[in-house]
């Protein structure tokens, strides 16, 4: 490989993690499509067809209660984009680090951009301190999430590789973990603690994971008595604010409510939001009978929510997808379609099982991404959100467990020891 061939390749891959980054549906889909045209290969990790496969027949279990043609072409074109996304993501990552091979440089590329996206974000939220009043208006400047940053906060933490930052490590910690902290994202610190269970071994099917999931409930029901035992209210600002987004979190996800469209106040509505989408999905489900449930409605299709509401400064009263991701493949591809999702993250949890002790780092870290998909698909779509960095993380972390190099990410034995050849 040339110079200027690696040059080109490790660009690219920079610039895709940025892509990721962006929020943009169609930027992931066009450069993942790209990568897997560029750099294509025909020797494929057995093991990415087996996770490839349920992917495929969740997408092709859409197809069938698809109406091409009453479907208008846009709703229609746009959900294809966004049930194939998730495959090229992971294809691509997959194609880039195996082109790649350099597992420094991948480890740096990821810390140097969440570095570069948490100063932005700090300092954007800095410049805007004075006028800023409330959570939202924070969250509002800086954005929802961005995984980047855990991503590069985790490997800073949690491996030894050396990285161009050498002496200013602790500062980029420092640095991560406040733009974290400022984005108030419950999925956000949620993520955190599932990874970091799954670094400690917490996670694994042996007797850590009885400890780890008493040390998990204790430390919920901890939570929820501190959290529980602050007073707060709907109209609370605030650090208070961000409290009772907590508190609310079960009732906003599990328990719906009937709304009267007479009532002006959805403050109540908001609260449940994320179940009351859910509810809707599954009343237009069972108007479909069996073959609704088996096969879902199709791509095209789109969620009745019986009510106008103002969602990102436009008023609709249906939308195309919702917040529950078992529930959002359910009604798109059926119960054939929330199997296959349900046998993607079951394959990903158990595989990784086998051979722990061979590639620990690399397969605590798979583990941790199969649990995340788990418990992030009832808040967040799971691998379908824009921003989600699951699907990255497989592909790229694929290569390096094939070579097996996990000795290299713990304590790396030469300057040449992250070199894959």
């Amino acid at each position: 490989m040339t110079l200027s061939s690696k040059v080109f390749i490790k660009s690219f891959f920079v610039l895709f993690i940025i892509s990721l980054c962006t929020q943009s549906i169609e930027l992931t889909f066009i450069m993942s499509f790209l990568a897997g045209i560029l750099f294509s290969s025909r020797k494929i990790n057995s093991y990415i067809a087996l996770l490839v496969i349920p992917l495929l027949l969740m997408v092709l279990s859409g197809c069938i209660s698809t109406q091409w043609i009453n479907q208008g072409k846009f709703n229609l074109i746009k959900d294809l984009v966004y049930f194939s996304r998730p495959i090229l993501v992971l294809y691509a990552s997959y194609l880039l680090a195996k082109r790649i091979l350099y597992l420094k440089f991948i480890f740096n590329a990821l810390v140097a951009v969440g570095l570069l996206f948490a100063v932005y974000h700090l300092t954007i939220v800095l410049a805007n301190l004075t006028s800023v009043k409330t959570l939202l208006e924070i969250r509002e400047l800086g954005g929802k999430h961005n995984h980047i940053e855990l991503i590069s906060l985790f490997l800073l933490l949690f491996t030894k590789l050396t990285t161009v930052l050498r002496g200013f490590r602790k500062i980029a910690i420092f640095i991560l973990i406040t733009s974290i902290v400022l984005y108030f994202s419950r999925t956000m610190f949620l993520v955190f603690i599932i990874f970091y269970f799954g670094h400690k071994g917490y996670l694994c099917l042996n007797r850590k994971l009885f400890k780890g999931i008493v040390l998990m409930f204790s430390t919920i029901f901890l939570a929820i008595v501190v959290f529980s035992n602050i007073p707060t209210s709907r109209e609370s600002v605030g650090i208070k604010r961000f409290v009772f987004k907590v508190q609310n979190s079960f009732t906003e996800l599990f328990a719906p409510t009937e709304f009267n469209v007479e009532n002006k106040d959805r403050r109540l509505l908001w609260e449940r939001w994320r179940a009351y989408e859910a509810f809707k999905a599954i009343d237009q489900i069972k108007n479909r009978g069996i073959k609704g449930w088996l096969f879902g409605l199709g791509y095209g299709e789109q969620i009745n929510l019986g009510i106008a509401v103002k969602l990102e400064g436009q008023i609709v009263d249906k939308v195309p997808s919702i917040h529950n991701g078992y529930v959002y493949v359910l009604f798109k591809t059926g119960l054939l379609g929330l199997f296959s999702y349900l046998l993607f993250i079951s394959f990903l949890f158990i595989y990784h099982q086998r051979d722990r002790m061979k590639n620990i780092t690399l397969n605590n870290m798979m583990i941790s991404a199969s649990v995340y998909l788990f418990i992030t698909s009832f808040v967040v779509t799971g691998f379908f959100r824009v921003g989600e960095f699951s699907m990255f993380l497989i592909g790229t972390l694929l290569v390096f467990k094939e070579v097996n190099v996990n000795n290299q990410i713990i304590k790396p034995t030469s300057s040449e020891g992250d070199v894959l050849s």
